[in-house]
């Protein structure tokens, strides 16, 4: 193992000593005030007491991080993910000093865990986490319309039929706020900018991932809910409406709330407590299995390719009865209890 007193002091910079200024530089490129306190976290939690920080940069090379690498997950019992995320912090900073001319190249680049063992193996969560069954749904929008009609949320009021929209048309959660009446067009709805909340700003013209500007034919229910938004304003006194679900221009605020509101109203209604992107994958989950078409299905949601869609979007909505039918049909059929 290599050690910090056997390595020669020289005042050469440091992951350390470039903290303070790369900190500085992903907050005014990259991370949102959020991020960067959570990732301030993993920095505490992981980087702060450890040798490897103090080390000259252009003295790390790929031995010692791998066996930086190997003893972090040993030591916190890390998962793969978790350590991707961890090291995230390692690479950045490479690519930092790189970009500062530091080092010549990024020795992170050539660090591979080959030993997948070494890794704590997290229980994998069922589909119930990702998407919603046909029963949790209808839950899920009852519970929304009831507390649309109450006026639950006196500050975001369009907030529960913006929950609803998110299962209707499949859309990431940054893209709902933005929805204008302007992108109906006929029985389609054009999606064409998404909120930044990293930057707290409306992305005009812009659709993530790079994929372009989509369409996406408007269910009945997803026309039932914005004309109910559209009463809702004129209620509320405001007469020519821009966008669809928002009562004021408080984006973040929508935003955030949407992303609290949503684990909130599953637990009041028994379900697993999913995020708002339950709504896009229960859409592309249900598009599957009623065998529409993929190419489709991926112009829909806007994946440029179709092997997203498939590989991260695709989950069982039937219900653990049902599942269990399934299995049991399957199988071959016999029974030894009171056999002769």
């Amino acid at each position: 193992m290599w050690h910090l007193e056997n390595i020669e002091k020289i005042k050469e910079p440091t992951l350390a000593s470039i903290f303070p200024e790369f900190l500085e530089y992903k907050k005014k490129t990259t991370w949102s005030e959020s991020t960067a306190k959570r990732n301030l976290s993993v920095w505490k939690n992981h980087y702060e007491n450890t040798d490897i920080i103090h080390v000259p940069i252009r003295k790390i090379r790929l031995k010692i991080l791998q066996e930086w690498a190997y003893g972090l997950i040993e030591k916190h019992d890390l998962t793969q993910k978790e350590f991707g995320n961890v090291a995230t912090w390692m690479k950045q900073m490479f690519e930092y000093a790189a970009m500062e001319e530091i080092i010549d190249r990024n020795p992170y680049t050539m660090l591979k865990i080959t030993n997948r063992n070494v890794f704590r193996q997290p229980e994998i969560k069922s589909d119930e986490h990702k998407v919603l069954s046909p029963d949790m749904e209808l839950a899920l929008y009852r519970k929304c319309w009831e507390h649309f009609e109450s006026k639950y949320y006196p500050v975001h009021q369009l907030l529960p039929l913006g929950i609803i929209m998110l299962f209707q048309a499949g859309l990431r959660p940054s893209e709902l706020a933005t929805l204008r009446y302007s992108d109906i067009d006929g029985d389609e709805i054009i999606i064409r900018r998404y909120y930044s909340d990293k930057a707290n700003v409306i992305r005009e013209n812009r659709t993530k991932a790079g994929h372009g500007f989509r369409r996406i034919i408007l269910t009945s229910l997803a026309k039932e809910i914005i004309e109910a938004a559209r009463q809702r304003q004129l209620e509320e006194g405001i007469e020519n409406p821009e966008y669809i679900f928002m009562m004021n221009d408080r984006f973040k605020s929508f935003y955030d709330r949407l992303r609290k509101t949503f684990p909130v109203i599953c637990k009041s209604i028994g379900i697993p407590q999913n995020t708002p992107y339950s709504g896009r994958r229960t859409f592309i989950s249900s598009l599957i299995d009623a065998n529409v078409n993929i190419r489709t299905i991926q112009n829909y949601v806007g994946h440029n390719d179709a092997r997203t869609t498939l590989n991260n979007y695709c989950y069982d909505r039937s219900a653990r009865e049902e599942r269990a039918r399934q299995l049991e049909n399957a199988r071959v059929q016999i029974s030894f209890t009171g056999a002769a």
